[in-house]
């Protein structure tokens, strides 16, 4: 399977470190992309889509722009902390997966904020031009939660649900 972590503009699809390499070149059917939105909330009095609780926590301060990449791991500290990793740390990186099993089900597993201010939505397309939500076609599994504010979450879908020949899924993060 291929994932990109997107807090920015960028063409094609990164691979995770636990991706087969020897299929990296085919034209694999499933991608996960995760962008963002940036409403302001109570919760972020500078409206850097980063809660001010989290900024403060992990920062310090108030002063980064949630752009930024503290631990130059190549995530944001804004998508870090809404899925759950340590922006200062370049070895905690967001935890999410995505397979198609064998049967036909899709299985989407993340990890998530469950602080307020964070909101979550999954969007599919066939051609990465035209989205569409799709948090009705997915349903939630399994919630586990992790006692540091996060929790693992798990959606299923049947691929039967999303017409065409490839499918790609979009985790849009509203901050």
């Amino acid at each position: 399977m291929r994932f990109d972590i997107l807090d920015r503009v960028a063409s094609g699809a990164a691979f995770s470190v636990t991706d087969n390499v020897s299929t990296i070149n085919q034209n694999e059917q499933f991608a996960l992309l995760v962008t963002t939105q940036n409403p302001a909330t109570e919760l972020d009095s500078n409206t850097n889509g980063m809660l001010d609780s989290q900024e403060l926590q992990y920062f310090g301060t108030l002063t980064r722009n949630g752009l930024g990449d503290l631990d130059g791991d190549g995530i944001s500290d804004r998508v870090e902390l809404a899925m759950g990793s340590n922006p200062t740390n370049s070895a905690s990186r967001p935890e999410f997966n995505l397979q198609l099993q064998p049967e036909g089900t899709i299985v989407l597993t993340l990890q998530r904020s469950l602080i307020s201010g964070v909101g979550y939505e999954l969007q599919t397309s066939s051609n990465l031009t035209q989205w569409t939500p799709a948090m009705e076609a997915f349903t939630l599994s399994s919630t586990q939660n992790l006692g540091n504010g996060f929790e693992r979450v798990t959606f299923r879908a049947m691929r039967t649900q999303f017409p065409g020949n490839a499918l790609f899924v979009r985790l849009n993060l509203k901050l």
